[in-house]
Order: structure tokens, then C-alpha cells, then sequence
């Protein structure tokens, strides 16, 4: 008899569901984004539902699953199933998530995990880290996370939080806030998520129509979507704005290089779709600091799954030994 398992993937912007097979075939995969709206509760309502209908979809019974794996941005407790906080929804602090789901889905099996590990987990059974037992996937997008397989094992640390590479500080001297309330994490220099203050800092010295642009950032915000945008006009602050995101990448590349010493690292999130020479000077600036020291070809390779890695790494972690 075939075993089943559900994926949940728990964005800032989406939800999906989807019904994954042991060989990594997804049959259904199912998606709102109603959930913003929802308080954690309403939340966990919302998810069972997917559940339900991508087991329809999928045609089969909520009874043919071995369980459902969920994964979230942000810091988990995987172990006990509580979520001790994310920045992506309100709410959800020190929530017990897999309680509350499992008991919307009679008692079915629930785990949880952070969506990075989720995401490599997928890369590592069935994308671009497959054959690599030693590898780090980084997702960076909104934010940024890792997810760490060492001898083929997901590691999470002490309290499952073991990842979190985006809140590692790269410039002790900046005043750019995280939102771990410290100054000059990765994640505040090269993500998207202080693309405005960066932007509007470099376009006091650079030449740019990024600001004022009413049309060029709806709702006030930048995204990666508006720097490609810019940089394929020739916009000088867009272009700096890519080098430099690509120089900290591969600063952070290095870090990674020299604590695991893993065999690949993977790279997924949206800012993977930037162009300009983003992903090429990323892989100079981590050789030119690696120089000699790398003694070892080290693989260097966007994700390969793409969309649904999140779901499927979800499910697949049922399944992990």
C-alpha cells in the first residue's frame, strides 16, 4: 500500500498544501493567502482545510496519510512542536502548533520544522544537493535562512534552531536594524528587507529614478521585482545595490565554507532570479577570500526544485530516518 504524506508550507504571503508520495511526487498542491488575515487560530482552521482539499484533490482519504509535516519561517522548538516566534504573520509565540493542527485532523501525526530545513531537506533527497551528505541550502529572499544536512541528517541544534545564518552580523559598524533588534545582520544587508533604507541611502551619491517613482514600488515598498526592473535601465543605485547583496553572499559563502566544510551549497529564494552578473560575482567574491584554502571542489548551485520545495520538504521529513 502506497504511504502518503502532507506538506504545509507557512509563508508571509501564502499557504500551500500539497499530498507528496515517498519518491517526491507531488499529486495535489493547494494555496491562499487568506491566512494573512487570520489570527493563529484561524490560522490552523484554514490549514486543516487545505489538508482536506488537496487530499480530494489527490484522491484519497485523510485516513491513507502517515502524517503531515508543516514548515514556518522563523525560530522552532521541532521537537515539541512549538513555534516560539516569527516575523512573517502576528502572533504565533511560543505557540503549540502541531497540538492544535493535529487535533483539527483527528489526531494525525504533525511535525514541524523551520522552512528553510524544510526546503533543504527537499534539495537534499531530490534536487540539486542529492548525492551531497554534507551540504547547506540558503533561501534568500524577504529574509534569510539556512537549512544544514551533515552525514545525510538534518542538524538542528540544541533547541532546532540551528540555521538562522541571516541573523549572523556581517557589519558590526551599521546602523541597519534587523528585525532580531541587532545592527548589521546579513539578513538586514542583503535581503530584501531594508531594500528601501538601502536604496534611499545610495541614491544620495548615485544617479537613479528609484526615488521619487510612485509606480516603481506600490505600497510604498521596494522587492527584488523593482531592482531587476531598474538595473535592466541601466539605474546606477539598482546595480550597486546587486553588486553589493552579492559581495555579502559571498562573505557569507565563505563563513559557511569554513565551519561546515560541506561538499555543496545550495542557494534558493527569489533574489536567485537576479541578474547583472548577481550569482557570478557572488562565486568570485567566495573564491577570491577562500583563495588557497580551498584545498576541495566545492559544489556552488541554485535550488533545483523551485516552487513546492517548501511543501515537499515538508512531507518528505516524515520520512527522514
Amino acid at each position: 500500500m502506497t504511504t502518503y504524506c502532507c506538506g504545509i508550507d507557512i509563508g508571509g504571503t501564502k499557504m500551500a498544501a500539497g499530498i507528496v508520495t515517498p519518491e517526491g511526487e507531488t499529486l495535489a498542491l493547494c494555496s491562499t493567502g487568506e491566512h494573512r488575515r487570520r489570527d493563529e487560530s484561524g490560522v490552523m482552521d484554514l490549514a486543516a482545510e487545505l489538508v482536506r482539499q488537496a487530499c480530494t484533490e489527490a484522491g484519497i482519504n485523510l485516513s491513507d496519510l502517515t502524517g503531515v509535516g508543516v514548515g514556518m519561517a522563523g525560530h522552532m522548538r521541532s521537537r515539541d512542536g512549538v513555534v516560539l516566534f516569527t516575523s512573517n504573520l502576528d502572533g504565533f509565540r511560543d505557540y503549540p502548533l502541531t497540538r492544535e493542527l493535529s487535533s483539527r485532523l483527528g489526531g494525525l501525526r504533525t511535525i514541524l520544522e523551520n522552512d528553510a530545513n524544510c526546503q533543504a531537506w527537499a534539495e537534499y533527497q531530490f534536487g540539486a544537493g542529492k548525492g551531497h551528505d554534507d551540504m547547506v541550502f540558503v533561501t534568500v529572499s524577504t529574509g534569510i535562512g539556512a537549512g544544514i544536512i551533515i552525514n545525510g541528517r538534518l542538524y538542528r541544534g540544541r533547541t532546532g534552531t540551528a540555521g538562522e545564518i541571516g541573523h549572523t552580523i556581517v557589519e558590526p559598524k551599521s546602523d541597519i536594524v534587523c528585525t532580531c533588534g541587532n545592527k548589521g545582520c546579513f539578513m538586514a544587508l542583503a535581503s530584501t528587507l531594508n531594500l528601501d533604507t538601502i536604496a534611499k541611502r545610495k541614491s544620495r551619491r548615485l544617479p537613479t529614478r528609484i526615488f521619487p517613482d510612485p509606480d516603481a514600488h506600490p505600497g510604498g515598498r521596494l522587492d527584488g521585482r523593482h531592482i531587476m526592473a531598474h538595473a535592466r535601465d541601466g539605474d546606477a543605485v539598482a546595480l550597486a545595490i546587486i553588486n553589493e547583496y552579492a559581495d555579502y553572499l559571498g562573505i557569507m559563502l565563505y563563513n559557511i565554507f569554513q565551519i561546515f566544510n560541506p561538499s555543496a551549497i545550495i542557494l534558493g529564494g527569489g533574489l536567485m532570479n537576479w541578474e547583472f552578473g548577481y550569482f557570478e560575482r557572488m562565486q568570485e567574491k567566495f573564491a577570491a577570500l577562500a583563495g588557497d584554502m580551498l584545498h576541495d571542489p566545492i559544489t556552488i548551485a541554485k535550488a533545483g526544485i523551485g516552487v513546492g520545495s517548501g511543501v515537499l520538504g515538508a512531507a518528505s521529513l516524515l520520512l527522514e530516518g
